[in-house]
């Protein structure tokens, strides 16, 4: 007991100087910081954009009015390692930043991070002769949010080398977040790399989410490759929830990759083009992971009108899961390996529908695979979205499948995960006691009660992430919310990692649906020690509709908030 009360002690003392702390941040740091921000106008204060932003300081905004914006100061735009945003004061269809074919559009090379925001503005004919005729990024990491990078280009027809690419935008050991965003349009001229919308090289690892890759095209001399996308040397990008459609390029329509290891999932790849192989997806020397997509009506002039696997120099793995592969010219999946340098490849294919399946590659034939009629709501105005009868529903695997949709429709929604980018939505059923709750809950506790030295039993507001795998089975971690499982669960044989490092602890949380949109429930639970031991309890309820806050504290009903976390499983009643 003396050893827990001087433990306390030590606590107090260290809440304390972290406090002290915490007050010099906020006088000293963050409060100067609100109070001289400031908002700048183009071109009510400045005429140029570039203008704007030399005399911007961080935190700062940069408000674009409505427009179209050329000439000096309007190309080659550079944040100058400035923490600030620049935005429209609309959106992309309003404001536009016309390079005129003189440069590129913005410039990020001084290490900006995500702090550097580039929002709402369309770059239109930015133009560069080796990378990033729209957006360059270069050992930094902005974030670029509901822009349209159109028209752009690298080089022209008399260009003969290019060591980079990206007419739309190119990240050069760079991992900028670029969301919600339109690349269409934008042309390779180059005789090198690839690349016609994005082009990801070396150490870059961005997060592509919700954009729509359209009508880029990588000129179709001998290495140009990745009309949509080139992820190339070791790069590692995310591609999640985009669409990739009417790409062209010699290799890899949609998408190629080379020695790199992207991410690829509920992503629509569809009536895409190659002159050689793959028009959807070119795999070479990589092993990427390929997870609820639906590669449809590609077409290659040669082989592979979906995806392509090459290995001419070592073993590849490629993943892909709840993948559909349908009307593809002229086959699906097309699987190769060196029979000279005795090389292999060894993909790992389950839970998905592939028109006339799969032949099989070093006697492997995949998992679980279906070949008939996805049963699409309207393929042919470009709906591939599941219809009641479609096979895909409640066939696919819980592995490594996303939580959401390309819509953000909560998976599953039945006693599986469906296969493609859409789950099929079957509603609230009986009440809500059919309907699945995964997704984001936010919760508040009430009714706390505990007994446990030297803690005040107090209320939280915080936030749950539920999710479900194949045997109703996962991880929890409680610090970041992750509460992983279905309703009605119990959570037992906690590890706690907090100031009780020793004991055993037990929790139990019982949820129960009353909506498709709130639940309830009661959690309680105890740790012991030695002769130290106590016990709490309270009330849950959650909801989808409104935010009740976010809480890194743990959720254990003590009132604890020394930060650590918990790792506990829940289990289907």
């Amino acid at each position: 007991m003396e050893n827990f009360s001087f433990c306390n002690r030590i606590t107090r003392i260290n809440k304390f100087s972290n406090l002290v702390f915490l007050i010099f941040l906020l006088f000293f740091v963050y409060i100067p910081n609100i109070l001289f921000c400031k908002q700048i106008y183009v071109p009510d204060d400045y005429q140029s954009i570039q203008s704007a932003i030399d005399n911007s300081n961080h935190g700062d905004t940069v408000i674009i009015r409505n427009g179209t914006y050329s000439g000096e100061g309007n190309f080659n735009i550079n944040f100058n390692s400035k923490r600030i945003t620049v935005q429209s004061e609309s959106n992309y269809q309003n404001c536009i930043v016309d390079c005129q074919n003189s440069g590129r559009g913005f410039i990020f090379n001084s290490g900006e991070d995500n702090s550097s925001v580039l929002k709402g503005l369309t770059i239109l004919d930015g133009r560069s002769n080796d990378a990033g005729g729209g957006i360059y990024c270069e050992s930094s990491s902005p974030i670029i949010n509901n822009c349209k990078i159109h028209s752009c280009s690298i080089g022209d027809d008399s260009v003969t080398s290019n060591n980079f690419g990206g007419a739309g935008i190119s990240c050069i050991n760079s991992s900028p977040q670029i969301l919600n965003c339109v690349i269409s349009d934008n042309v390779l001229y180059a005789y090198k790399d690839g690349g016609g919308g994005i082009y990801c090289y070396g150490s870059s690892s961005p997060l592509i989410y919700k954009c729509l890759i359209e009508n880029n095209f990588a000129s179709a001399s001998f290495y140009d490759e990745g009309g949509g996308i080139f992820c190339d040397d070791n790069s590692s990008p995310q591609i999640s929830s985009c669409t990739f459609i009417n790409n062209k390029a010699r290799t890899g329509g949609a998408i190629s990759i080379y020695s790199s290891s992207p991410i690829i999932q509920n992503c629509i790849i569809n009536n895409n083009q190659s002159v050689n192989s793959a028009a959807a997806i070119l795999i070479r020397l990589s092993s990427p992971k390929i997870f609820n997509c639906t590669i449809v009506n590609n077409r290659s002039e040669d082989r592979s009108g979906g995806i392509q696997t090459l290995s001419n120099y070592s073993n590849v793995k490629p993943i892909i899961v709840n993948t559909i592969l349908w009307g593809n010219f002229p086959d699906q999946l097309f699987i190769t390996a060196s029979v000279a340098y005795n090389l292999k490849v060894n993909p790992d294919i389950k839970n998905s529908l592939i028109q006339g399946g799969f032949s099989g590659v070093n006697n492997y034939k995949g998992t679980d695979i279906i070949t008939s009629n996805p049963s699409f709501v309207d393929s042919a105005n470009n709906d591939f979205s599941l219809d009641s009868n479609s096979p895909c529903i409640d066939a696919g695997t819980y592995e490594n499948a996303p939580n959401v949709d390309i819509e953000g429709t909560y998976r599953p929604q039945g006693p599986s995960m469906d296969i493609g980018a859409y789950e099929y939505y079957k509603g609230d059923t009986n009440n809500g006691s059919n309907f699945n709750a995964t997704g984001t809950w936010y919760y508040t506790t009430s009714n706390v009660q505990n007994n446990c030295p030297g803690e005040t039993a107090q209320p939280e507001t915080g936030e749950l992430i539920i999710t479900q795998n194949s045997n109703n089975t996962v991880v929890l971690t409680n610090n970041n919310r992750d509460f992983s499982g279905t309703v009605n669960a119990t959570v037992y044989n906690v590890s706690d990692s907090d100031m009780f490092n020793d004991g055993s602890r037990i929790d139990n949380i019982n949820f129960q649906l009353i909506s498709e949109t709130i639940l309830s429930g009661t959690y309680s639970g105890s740790w012991t020690d030695g002769s130290l031991s106590c016990q709490w309890s309270g009330s849950i309820s959650a909801n989808k509709t409104s935010e009740g806050g976010s809480n890194n504290n743990n959720n254990d009903g003590d009132g604890s908030s020394s930060g650590g976390c918990f790792i506990s499983t829940i289990t289907k009643q």
